[in-house]
Order: C-alpha cells, then structure tokens, then sequence
C-alpha cells in the first residue's frame, strides 16, 4: 500500500481491508516525500516481505464495499486480475494502476518491477505495463473498488513517460479494454 500522499484514507482503506472474509497480512510501505514517487520500488518491498502466494496492490486510498470481494477475486485466479474502480472524482468506471491480483509465483517468474519509473500519473501505469508484457490479466467488471482521494494533477517522470506512452496508447486505441483509460 503506497500511503505518501493519502495518510487521511489509510485507516478507511485498513478498516476495509480487516472486514473482508479473506485471511489476510496488510503491508503498509512508504517513503519520505521527494520530487517523484518510487512506486514499483514501494511495491517491490512489499512483494518481497509478503508471506501468501497471492498478493493485492491496494492503495491507500481504496476502499472494498464488497466483503467476499478478495476470496472471490483468489478463487477466479489465474495470474493477474484487474479489478473496475468506481472514481468520485470522475464519476466513471476505469482501470486504475493500483488494484491487481498477483500470485507471487507470477512475479518471481518474470522479475520484479521496474524500478527506473518514477511518477504516477495518467499516462504511466507501470504495474499495469508490467503485467501486459509478462502476464496473463484479466481485467474484470464483477469486482468494483472504490477510489475516494480527489487528486490533483502531478508532474511525471519524463524518461518515464516516454517508456509508457506507447503502452498508455495502444490502451486507449485498444477494442480489448471497454473502458476510457483518459479519465
């Protein structure tokens, strides 16, 4: 859970976590604030020193309404899904970079993230990347996650931007994805 910027949303995404049926660890990783966040180095971390063989992105500003959401996202498991995020801030379903089902064995398989991409922002969805290069994803309308923190818009990483705007295009343009990555 990468909790920089969204120290106000942790305890409501943490007491949602706790309510889900699934048995599971929380690890909470964080960095202090610098020009551009190192969020596949946070999420690295976090891969490294979780103990299940099935590991959730979940930011801190995520919220699960659905209390059987994670044993059913586990149970439909094959290497990655993306589960649908409900925005306030754009009132719109989309898929966001942080959400994704992972099975550790998947992770170990293709290497770890790439750690050289700095910044999140519209155009930059690096787990998301990841994922279309090594792994087998499904993204998925049954599970819904909500996402509360309005954000503001941030400066990205250039040499980052340019890695992912090919990926962030082809995206959009893509029949395969139903929804508007541009929100």
């Amino acid at each position: 859970m990468d909790v920089m910027h969204y120290g106000k949303c942790l305890k409501r995404c943490v007491d949602s976590l706790n309510k889900q049926t699934a048995d599971l660890e929380i690890i909470v990783s964080e960095h202090k604030p610098e020009k551009f966040i190192r969020k596949n180095y946070l999420l690295n971390k976090g891969f490294e020193k979780a103990k299940f063989d099935i590991i959730w992105h979940c930011d801190a500003d995520f919220t699960l309404k659905d209390k059987t959401m994670l044993d059913r996202m586990a149970a439909r498991l094959k290497e990655v899904i993306y589960p649908v995020f409900y925005s306030r801030v754009h009132n719109k379903y989309k898929i966001a970079d942080g959400g994704p089902l992972i099975r550790k064995d998947t992770l170990k398989r293709h290497g770890y993230l790439d750690e050289s991409l700095l910044g999140i922002s519209l155009v930059t969805f690096p787990l998301l990347s990841w994922c279309i290069k090594n792994a087998e994803f499904e993204v998925c309308q049954d599970f819904i996650v909500n996402h509360f923190h309005k954000r503001s818009a941030k400066k990205v990483h250039s040499k980052t931007r340019s890695k992912l705007k090919k990926l962030y295009s082809n995206l959009v343009n893509s029949n395969e994805f139903m929804f508007d990555l541009r929100q």
